[in-house]
């Protein structure tokens, strides 16, 4: 499983996004299942809400890019993340995606340099695939 970070589904929507091109090639080479945290779908419907598309993109992601969204609501969630957080000096949102990924014992898609480091460190980075 590949956990994505809102970096790389903003990239694939967005074809102004600098990034857009490799999250084209991204999507298209993977095989792997995919899920993005619900945390992280929020972060990415965020920039819809002003144009009333918030549903119909998370509609695209779930149903046509076929990502799972992952609820992590148990009890060991909230120390996870603050493991996850504390050990790799993340930004919350980057800390989530990792978390979730470490979690699911998947790995992290991501444009985001500091993100990168931290997931490849911790032994789940996704490989390549044109990401960077």
């Amino acid at each position: 499983m590949i956990v994505l970070d809102a970096s790389v589904v903003i990239a694939y929507l967005e074809t102004t996004d600098p990034h857009h091109e490799a999250a084209v090639r991204f999507m298209a080479a993977v095989i792997e299942e995919l899920a993005i945290s619900s945390v992280t779908l929020a972060e990415v419907l965020v920039g819809r809400i002003d144009d009333g598309t918030e549903r119909q993109v998370r509609d695209a992601i779930t149903e046509v890019m076929a990502v799972q969204v992952l609820v992590n609501a148990d009890d060991e969630w909230p120390l996870d993340l603050a493991r996850a957080k504390a050990k790799f000096r993340l930004r919350m949102p980057d800390a989530i995606v990792l978390a979730s990924a470490m979690r699911a014992g998947g790995t992290v898609a991501t444009f985001d340099k500091r993100l990168r480091t931290a997931a490849s460190a911790a032994g789940c980075l996704a490989e390549e695939n044109g990401l960077w």
